[in-house]
This record gives structure tokens, C-alpha cells and sequence, in this order.
């Protein structure tokens, strides 16, 4: 888990530099804060779905568990993997 975060906070730098020179080229302001807001919207909704998979499935292994749990057995070696 340490690791996804050190790689989080170097890729944010690059990301937001890449965003800025983006969205300022194509629409402006106006195109990132509608994209922040539209983003963060899709983002909280992957949130709630996720901690309801997790409070209907509290086990250890998490994403590994639930998909070999939501799964049709011929994809459950293949996804839980």
C-alpha cells in the first residue's frame, strides 16, 4: 500500500502540469472546473460502491476476494488473480 502512494504523490505533479497545459488550451477555466467537478462526481460513486462491496463482504484480500465472489466460476482464476 505504501508503494501506490509514493507513486501517487510523484505522478501528481506531472498530472497537474499536463491538466493545466490541457485544459487551458482547449476550453480554459471554465472546462477545469467542470471537469473536476464531473470527475470527482464519478469518483465518489466508485467510492460508495466499493465500501458497499466491502461492508457486504468483509474479508481479507479484498478486491481478489470480491471478484472471485462476483464472478461466474470460468473467470475466477483469471480476475481473482
Amino acid at each position: 500500500m505504501t508503494i501506490t502512494y509514493s507513486i501517487n504523490y510523484i505522478g501528481s505533479v506531472p498530472c497537474l502540469i499536463t491538466y493545466l497545459n490541457y485544459g487551458l488550451g482547449t476550453g480554459g477555466a471554465i472546462t477545469m472546473i467542470w471537469g473536476f467537478v464531473i470527475g470527482s462526481f464519478f469518483s465518489f460513486l466508485t467510492a460508495l460502491s466499493l465500501g458497499e462491496i466491502c461492508s457486504a463482504y468483509p474479508q481479507n484480500g479484498s478486491v481478489y476476494i470480491w471478484s472471485r465472489k462476483l464472478t461466474n466460476d470460468k473467470y475466477t482464476k483469471i480476475l481473482s488473480f
